[in-house]
């Protein structure tokens, strides 16, 4: 089969690949995190900003969908779990574009 038409995997088989599930797998992480640490009913002195949090997260969010694209196009990346992880990103990207369109 010509590379192009090769049958989509699971797992990742580049190093874009690999960076883009990294960097969605980070995002989320720092997105579960801000909400743990930002709760309000915690004391005062204990609260992290969420500002500190989520803005590293949409940047890994929307870093992974950069990564998914070259590992998708360039690298011939046809990993199904490569390609789920353009969602999140996608979500990232909506959401700051709207924040700077739409800010309130």
């Amino acid at each position: 089969l010509h590379e192009r038409h090769a049958r989509p995997s699971l797992l990742p088989t580049t190093t874009a690949g690999r960076w883009a599930i990294g960097l969605a797998l980070g995002g989320v992480a720092l997105f579960v995190l801000a909400i743990i640490v930002s709760n309000p009913g915690m004391e005062e002195s204990r609260r992290v900003p969420m500002f500190l949090l989520t803005v590293p997260a949409f940047a890994g969010l929307i870093g992974s969908g950069i990564a998914t694209a070259i590992a998708w196009f360039r690298s011939g990346e046809r990993s199904l779990l490569v390609l789920a992880t353009m969602l999140p990103a996608l979500f990232g990207l909506y959401f700051v574009v709207g924040e700077l369109v739409f800010p309130h």
